[in-house]
């Protein structure tokens, strides 16, 4: 009998063992169930309603296009400036080339007017004639300097010494002759300013 009450002792603290591990495991089954409801829960809320959903996609698209819309202004802003630019270089360059050829055209007329034969022609239209040596008057300015000028040029002269005053002016005439008319007439141009600017 004994061995009974033993054995239902074993049984009832078996029964008390099993029906504790029961309750921790129906306590434990519980809370994994309210974790599993809150997780539920916490992803119906995470969870997107399909409005949400293409409310954000239109969102996403709106920007790319106001994005792309932006970067294309700014790009046909720049160009247009550039365009602008470059046609503005272009009238530059034409006008350059306008104003260079009407440069060369008044320097050709400006040329052609300074010509000699034009002016004396000129000159002469307006009445004007060639001045006289009697004509010509000189003034004399205190104090100015006075350029010598550059030194004649010794001359030499091979041919024999005449031995009379006829051959000698003759001999004169003879070299005076075969100068030229220019040398001729700087030797008295020359002459003629040295001579007046010395005897005033």
């Amino acid at each position: 009998m004994q061995q009974i009450l033993r054995r239902k002792s074993m049984l009832g603290q078996a029964r008390e063992t099993v029906s504790r591990v029961v309750e921790g495991l129906k306590d434990e089954i519980d809370t994994m169930q309210m974790d599993i409801l809150q997780s539920n829960q916490v992803l119906r809320a995470f969870k997107q309603a399909p409005w949400r959903i293409q409310t954000q996609t239109l969102a996403w698209f709106s920007i790319l296009i106001l994005a792309t819309l932006v970067v294309g202004g700014l790009y046909l802003a720049v160009a247009s400036r550039a365009g602008n630019a470059g046609r503005d270089l272009q009238y530059y360059e034409q006008q350059k080339t306008d104003l260079v050829r009407e440069n060369d055209r008044l320097r050709a007329q400006l040329a052609n007017l300074r010509n000699m034969d034009h002016m004396a022609a000129r000159a002469l239209a307006l009445g004007f004639v060639p001045a006289t040596p009697e004509q010509v008057y000189y003034i004399a300015v205190d104090d100015y300097p006075i350029d010598p000028g550059p030194a004649p040029l010794p001359v030499t002269v091979s041919a024999p010494v005449p031995a009379t005053a006829d051959e000698a002016a003759a001999a004169a005439l003879v070299a005076r002759a075969d100068q030229g008319w220019l040398t001729q007439s700087l030797t008295g141009l020359y002459e003629t300013v040295f001579s007046s600017g010395e005897g005033e």
